[in-house]
């Protein structure tokens, strides 16, 4: 069974040989109301899982008050035991129309496996 030790959204990501660094993680975001994105964003998803689980696929879902996205399934390779897979996609403009929360979610065998929010607050320009 897979697991996700961790999921975060950021402003982007480093990558150096096995390393990586975040740069400015959020949950919470205000955003001027002309254009309404959230713009230029990477998710980040950790999984670890056993042999079994091996190219089994996961999906990746994005929704929110105006939208709801599903991302083309993605396949996990297992490295080993207690070895972290890193998952990273970058987000151009997801649509805000209010105030709202945006769900980032995990699914694997049509199950939930995790769940990111971020709050988003329109500001007036």
């Amino acid at each position: 069974m897979l697991k996700v030790p961790y999921i975060f959204i950021c402003e982007g990501i480093k990558v150096d040989k096995a390393d990586f660094s975040p740069s400015n993680i959020f949950d919470r975001r205000i955003i001027l109301k002309s254009p309404t994105f959230l713009e230029n964003i990477s998710l980040v998803i950790g999984l670890i899982g056993d042999k079994d689980d091996d190219q089994k696929e996961f999906t990746v879902k994005i929704r929110g008050k105006i939208f709801n996205a599903s991302l083309p399934p993605l396949k996990y390779e297992f490295k080993g035991y207690d070895e972290i897979t890193i998952f990273q996609g970058e987000i151009d403009k997801l649509p805000v129309s209010e105030d709202e929360t945006i769900y980032f979610e995990v699914f694997f065998n049509n199950k939930i496996i995790s769940q990111y929010p971020v709050k988003i607050t329109l500001k007036e320009v």
